[in-house]
């Protein structure tokens, strides 16, 4: 893993961000591209599948708030905070799932779990 620095505008203001890129898991090495958006989202999935192992497996593992279950299928936040750090829209990463899904599965790992694809199509179509 290595980082780059992109420029992000915001107004008058100018931010230096740092953010990860995978030259060990880029082609020929594996099945990412070399591009901002493939390495966004191989990070935004580490990331969302963390959040996901971290809060629990079903009802019985969450927290219960006035007696409504804090459900874990809502990572549009954590879609956007990554889009944002790589300087790319949400919607760039995309057409990249099935490049994380075949560098997941060659490395043993869980597949991208559906609450961390399927939430983001309910969110960018409404």
């Amino acid at each position: 893993m290595e980082t780059r620095i992109t420029k992000v505008r915001h107004g008058e203001l100018t931010l230096h961000l740092t953010y990860f890129v995978y030259p060990e898991l880029t082609k020929p090495r594996g099945y990412l591209e070399d591009t901002v958006a493939a390495q966004a989202c191989w990070y935004y999935y580490t990331i969302a599948m963390n959040a996901r192992e971290q809060v629990g497996k079903g009802p019985s593992t969450q927290i219960i708030y006035d007696d409504e279950l804090w459900m874990d299928t809502n990572h549009h936040g954590q879609k956007q905070s990554v889009a944002k750090l790589y300087g790319i829209s949400p919607e760039e990463m995309d057409p990249f799932w099935g490049q994380v899904t075949a560098q997941a599965r060659l490395m043993g790992l869980p597949e991208p779990h559906e609450s961390i694809l399927l939430r983001q199509i309910i969110v960018l179509n409404s």
